[in-house]
């Protein structure tokens, strides 16, 4: 989405967040259900030795179906997934094991639904993985060097979301108030990303998972807070704006703290997540962080981050996180 135009209506099926500006009158006056016009392309990729089965198959064939006017299902034996990716793409891995899924779509979708009660059984760890992710996307798309109003607005709403019900879902998982706050702000912040694109953070964290199969939201917790002290240098000004959106609300931290207290915020939630802070801890090889680097300095996203990276800096971020 690179438009306002383009922008889907959100309907929340929270009563108390279907206001939630500035989609008020999008969701309001939303009447159809769903229309989209989607090129979809879906590759399963696995290991020479396995692939998913046909139930897993069927799933993706009916996303390609309900995605028009194409649809692809290819199964390539490869023995380790690429991690560059186009805008509008995402990949998943199944547990335990070295199949993994990429899915690259470009979808005009009129409303998206979020049903919270669809979330309250999803496991705590799903929950913190996809939380902490969430998080980055709404504080890195807000200092990118593509923000502009529309992502600025998105970034300032998911933001206020996240931060405020994150730590509430970890530990109440039946409050379909802060479910919803979660769904909602992970919407806005993945609607930013389209208009902003991602920064460091995320170019730091993909290679972790394709040479350790560091789950990605992991990844996520063990680089954001670094990003952010990095970053500050030429953006601090940019983290004290996002936390005046929050100014004087109970469990956010304070505009005063700056970046600092914006770090040291997320390290908290990441401990309280039960993720790991340290590389160190996620079996990383201090042997291979100069390849490492290497690796995140070939990432897309690393081009819209506030502060330009290379393989040195990048290098010096995963020795800060190890």
């Amino acid at each position: 989405m690179s438009s306002a135009a383009s922008s889907p209506a959100v309907l929340s099926t929270s009563a108390a967040l279907k206001s939630s500006a500035p989609f008020e009158k999008a969701a309001r006056n939303a009447s159809v259900l769903a229309r989209s016009s989607a090129a979809f392309v879906a590759e399963v990729k696995s290991d020479l030795d396995g692939g998913p089965s046909a139930e897993e198959a069927k799933s993706f064939q009916l996303l390609g179906q309900r995605a028009r006017p194409r649809k692809k299902i290819e199964y390539a034996p490869i023995r380790k997934a690429t991690y560059l990716k186009p805008p509008g793409s995402c990949q998943t891995r199944w547990p335990e094991t070295s199949i993994s899924v990429e899915i690259a779509c470009c979808v005009d979708c009129t409303i998206a639904i979020l049903d919270p009660t669809l979330t309250v059984t999803q496991p705590r760890t799903i929950t913190a993985l996809t939380g902490i992710d969430a998080l980055a996307h709404a504080i890195e798309t807000f200092v990118t060097n593509r923000r502009n109003p529309i992502s600025i607005t998105l970034s300032r709403e998911a933001w206020r979301l996240l931060a405020g019900n994150f730590a509430r879902v970890l530990d109440a998982p039946d409050d379909l108030e802060a479910r919803a706050g979660m769904q909602l702000g992970a919407c806005f912040a993945g609607m930013a990303i389209e208009n902003s694109m991602l920064g460091a953070t995320h170019a730091l964290a993909n290679p972790l998972t394709a040479d350790y199969g560091i789950v990605h939201g992991q990844a996520i917790g063990s680089m954001l807070s670094h990003v952010i002290r990095f970053n500050a240098v030429e953006c601090a000004s940019l983290y004290h704006d996002l936390l005046e959106t929050t100014a004087g609300t109970a469990g956010f931290p304070c505009p005063q703290d700056g970046f600092e207290g914006l770090a040291d915020f997320v390290d908290q939630l990441v401990v309280k997540a039960g993720l790991h802070l340290k590389l160190s801890d996620c079996g990383v090889e201090a042997t291979q962080l100069t390849k490492l680097a290497g690796d995140a300095a070939a990432q897309w996203t690393g081009n819209f981050n506030p502060r330009k990276v290379d393989a040195p800096t990048l290098q010096s971020i995963y020795e800060q996180a190890f």
